[in-house]
């Protein structure tokens, strides 16, 4: 399929220079909220939610890439994100977790144990931190284990994190937790993937195929949103929730692969819901102007998407990487790269990313993308493909 890609970043920026004027953009608006109505719940990029974890994850990653490349955007970057991070050791959350005091989980596991403290683990593994900082990282894993909704795959006995919050048409709200939501296969997962603990990454990889043994398509092999229980699925195999599915594959089967735990028996299935879920994702329709993937993937009249585009971009070149995927995958790294570029400015602003989406009843009811700086639950998943695709081709 040949895709007539509209540019919005000059032809001029090479992918460098892509990735530095997002991770500037990014960082000097750490203290700027977005115009999100109402005001309590305006964006900060540097918050501790998922949204900001995912963001801050991301720009260590572009940065690692950029050391070289563009010293100055790198120190500015990195300084804005050490300053966020001692700041957040001073939080409410952060004191919690750190003297074991009992977590208020809210209706997710995402926003106050599971995302946020994955940024640490990633700047200890960069350049190194403090005491405290590892504590935070080790106690923040350990307490994915009291989370106090799971739901379990009686055929394989394997047990995954799950909400008490649905969709309007199951009634919205289950008291005994039984909704499943395929964000939580990231969600859920990444403070253990971030670790170097093999019983932690273990049950992460539980956590993850048993998500994809509920939500995962016979018929085309991606994911819908959510599921009540093992088997009452959502209407719509939403974008982003395949977006964050595909990355948490991807990381696990990454941080295992590095750790010599490939003789583990989880490893193996992650590995077939991996490839099924990659081809799945590429062989999905994609609009015929971007690129880019859509925002509910089996339904085409639904607008283009760049956060799940990203991610899947970030899912491929990490396969590549590491050898997952062989070199015919190269050519679909590009494609998407030039896609997600698209709706990148010279500026470092991000178009085509949609705001925060409950599960829907109905694919008209999943929204229209908007523009950055109003995105940020899907900005960290496009700075991860940006990163992925710049450590790729080097």
């Amino acid at each position: 399929m040949i895709f007539v890609i509209l540019a919005i970043v000059s032809k001029a920026l090479t992918p460098a220079e892509i990735g530095a004027a997002l991770a500037v953009r990014c960082a000097s608006d750490f203290n700027k909220s977005h115009g999100v109505i109402p005001a309590e719940n305006e964006y900060n990029f540097a918050n501790w939610n998922y949204e900001g974890g995912t963001i801050q994850v991301g720009l260590w990653e572009l940065t690692e890439q950029l050391i070289t490349a563009n010293t100055s955007a790198t120190a500015f970057v990195r300084q804005q994100l050490r300053q966020k991070l001692n700041k957040h050791l001073n939080s409410s959350v952060a004191k919690d977790i750190l003297t074991n005091q009992a977590i208020d989980w809210g209706y997710s596991v995402g926003d106050k144990v599971a995302l946020y403290p994955t940024a640490y683990a990633v700047k200890l593994h960069f350049e190194g931190g403090t005491s405290t900082e590892q504590e935070l990282v080790n106690k923040a894993a350990n307490l994915i284990k009291t989370y106090p909704h799971q739901l379990t795959v009686t055929s394989t006995n394997e047990s995954t994190v799950s909400r008490q919050v649905t969709w309007p048409a199951v009634g919205s709200f289950s008291p005994e937790g039984r909704g499943i939501w395929g964000d939580d296969a990231f969600m859920g997962s990444s403070i253990l993937i971030a670790t170097t603990v093999r019983d932690h990454l273990v049950e992460a990889g539980k956590q993850i195929h048993a998500i994809h043994l509920i939500l995962s398509s016979n018929d085309n092999n991606l994911y819908y949103h959510g599921s009540l229980g093992p088997s009452h699925h959502s209407c719509c195999q939403w974008g982003r929730a395949n977006g964050w599915a595909a990355m948490a594959k991807a990381d696990i089967l990454s941080k295992m692969y590095d750790l010599n735990m490939t003789s583990e028996p989880i490893y193996p299935l992650i590995m077939s819901a991996f490839l099924s879920h990659i081809n799945g994702l590429l062989t999905a329709p994609r609009d015929s102007t971007t690129g880019l993937l859509h925002n509910v993937l089996s339904e085409p009249l639904t607008p283009p998407e760049t956060s799940v585009t990203a991610m899947t971009l970030y899912a491929v070149c990490v396969g590549i990487q590491k050898g997952f995927l062989n070199a015919s995958y190269e050519t679909h790294a590009a494609d998407l790269f030039t896609a997600v570029t698209s709706q990148i400015s010279t500026n470092g602003s991000v178009s085509s990313v949609i705001g925060e989406t409950g599960i829907k009843d109905r694919w008209e009811d999943y929204g229209t993308p908007g523009e950055y700086p109003h995105s940020a639950p899907g900005l960290g998943g496009v700075i991860r493909g940006i990163a992925a695709y710049l450590k790729l081709v080097g």
